[in-house]
């Protein structure tokens, strides 16, 4: 604290808002200008004695594959409507994301969240009326030196089967909830992510009849990733540390580093306006633009530069995977549309 700069620690629930300081002439004086924050986790709260104390948490490796298996409970599954649209939203958090989640081909007669080492996925008409799903982590912990550290050691979702939902690809009527809106929040939470006060963002505390949101923000993305790095470079409680996904692996493993040098792309992110500046004249032969679930949303084939650059537009906001097909190799590029 100076005269100048105030700094503050973020406590978990903390929201975008004004700051407001108290003065000592028993005053106060309210900033022009919103604190933003983009993001929330969960923290597990953790009494030391002498009051508590917030803690961050992190993935690991569970199931000796990377990550978490998940299992569908058997009539969950027989609902191929509900198990597609639930699928949708979780490829979509593996590969923006790689959070290391698998789904077991097997199916399980579990239905309701217990810690019985199952990370189940279910219906579970116990919920009461006002809750549309809830997804359920479990943790253990450990001391290592001074700090305590915490990790996930299993996560269950459940669903409101008393509710009218849409589990299609169109958006809901004025009475339907949309299921993959609402699995793409639970599947937040089982990433880390806590609740919001922006109701623009897939993370905040509610949603309404006939609203869809299945794209995730780069506000969305950048608390996830941060989770992500720490689950994947630090190992923790003599546990293996997460692997990145197979698809988010995939999206960026072509990436070939010296044609991304000779052909830029800009900006990332955008407003969906990108650019294509070919550096080293290349010869471009197909640029192609695909969903974060392999969708082909745009293709050009026969490319001329001006000036050696070129533009291209995505009008959806999401994340896209671009692909350069050029005579020096091909090149593949995540993409961020706001």
């Amino acid at each position: 604290w100076t005269d100048t700069e105030i700094e503050v620690e973020i406590p978990y629930l903390a929201g975008t808002g004004k700051v407001k300081v108290n003065t000592i002439s028993n005053g106060s004086i309210e900033s022009d200008d919103l604190l933003a924050i983009n993001f929330s986790q969960i923290n597990l709260e953790t009494n030391l004695g002498s009051g508590n104390e917030a803690f961050q948490t992190q993935h690991v490796d569970k199931d000796a594959n990377g990550g978490y298996t998940w299992i569908m409970n058997s009539d969950f599954n027989n609902n191929q409507e509900a198990a597609d649209a639930f699928s949708r939203a979780f490829e979509n958090w593996t590969c923006t994301s790689g959070v290391n989640w698998k789904i077991d081909n097997a199916t399980t007669s579990t239905s309701t969240s217990a810690n019985d080492g199952e990370n189940v996925i279910t219906f579970d008409s116990g919920l009461s009326s006002g809750v549309l799903g809830r997804s359920t982590s479990y943790y253990n912990g450990c001391m290592e030196g001074s700090e305590i550290k915490w990790y996930v050691t299993e996560i269950d979702i459940v669903f409101n089967p008393n509710k009218v939902w849409n589990y299609t690809t169109n958006a809901p009527l004025y009475n339907e909830i949309d299921f993959e809106s609402v699995t793409l929040h639970e599947l937040g939470h089982a990433h880390q992510l806590g609740h919001v006060v922006d109701t623009n963002e897939v993370m905040h505390y509610s949603l309404s009849n006939g609203i869809s949101k299945r794209t995730l923000s780069t506000k969305d993305i950048d608390g996830t990733l941060d989770i992500q790095q720490r689950s994947t470079e630090t190992p923790i409680c003599a546990q293996e540390a997460m692997t990145n996904s197979t698809c988010y692996l995939q999206a960026l493993s072509n990436n070939d580093f010296e044609l991304l040098n000779k052909i830029q792309v800009y900006p990332n992110p955008s407003n969906g306006e990108l650019f294509i500046k070919n550096n080293s004249h290349i010869n471009i032969n197909k640029i192609e633009v695909y969903t974060i679930l392999g969708k082909l949303v745009y293709r050009k084939s026969n490319i001329t530069l001006v000036n050696n650059k070129m533009n291209i537009n995505v009008n959806k906001t999401g994340v896209y995977i671009l692909k350069i097909e050029t005579d020096n190799g091909n090149l593949s590029k995540k993409l961020i549309v706001n």
